[in-house]
């Protein structure tokens, strides 16, 4: 293994996973070396993750949570020092779109609350809770934040999803100037189009896809959720990023590189 980016003996947490990134995610890390908490709403989701892990001779647990449901996070947390340890690697990954295409004037207020709790107030206080703990035990840490290229620019029928994201965006560099003194460092990684549940094979394969895809990425196509495990371990390994703090890594296939159309 190589120890550069190795995080051997370190407890890794990962939210949304379930499935897509954050089951991506977890099976990374256990790879490198860490325990792993899987958190997601769906149980069998998680804990059949979870036990393709154990099959592999890795540590994991399956926890079931919804994140947005605040009071549930210290007993979480609870269950997996209890497990596990102090966890010093947090992954906010779970994330929902809401419903693409309606215009925000068309959706309610109940829409809104459920994408910004979702996708931004859970990684507020899921990061506190882990925050907390890594104080209390003098203890290293790392937040990675998963954001989107939505924080970078609207979109049509995106309102709640792009403002969240870009909240996510400024957390991330806002939490990480708070923690500096700690050595807790919160970083983000911002992917373009991702192969998930929300953007399906299928939809990639249709004309629509490949015509959206096209437009929207330089490299034209998505992106697979393994070809984020460099930029997942460079930002969890303490040794590979221990100067890095605060920042996001576009993972987008160049599409910050150039204006739309422009390729």
């Amino acid at each position: 293994m190589n120890e550069l980016f190795s995080v051997e003996g370190r407890v890794a947490m990962v939210t949304g996973a379930g499935s897509g990134m954050g089951a991506r995610f977890a099976e990374t890390l256990s790879a490198y070396g860490a325990s792993v908490i899987l958190c997601g709403r769906r149980s069998e989701r998680i804990e059949a993750k979870a036990a393709l892990i154990r099959n592999r001779g890795g540590k994991a647990l399956a926890l079931p949570i919804d994140i947005t449901d605040r009071k549930a996070i210290p007993a979480l947390f609870d269950l997996a020092e209890q497990a596990l340890g102090i966890v010093d690697i947090l992954v906010n990954a779970a994330g929902i779109s809401g419903d693409a295409g309606q215009p925000f004037y068309q959706q309610t207020s109940e829409d809104w609350d459920r994408v910004i709790v979702t996708n931004l107030t859970a990684v507020y206080e899921m990061s506190k809770e882990a925050t907390k703990r890594l104080i209390s035990a003098n203890k290293p840490g790392n937040i990675i934040n998963i954001t989107s290229q939505g924080a970078h620019r609207g979109g049509r029928g995106l309102a709640a999803y792009t403002a969240a994201k870009a909240g996510c965006a400024n957390l991330t560099r806002s939490m990480a100037l708070d923690l500096i003194e700690f050595d807790i460092r919160v970083n983000a990684i911002a992917p373009g189009i991702v192969r998930s549940e929300m953007f399906p094979a299928s939809m990639e394969n249709s004309e629509f896809g490949k015509a959206y895809v096209a437009k929207s990425t330089p490299l034209g196509r998505a992106v697979d959720p393994c070809e984020l495990d460099g930029a997942l371990m460079l930002l969890a390994s303490r040794n590979a990023s221990s100067f890095i703090t605060g920042t996001q890594i576009d993972a987008d296939g160049g599409i910050n590189a150039a204006q739309p159309g422009a390729w």
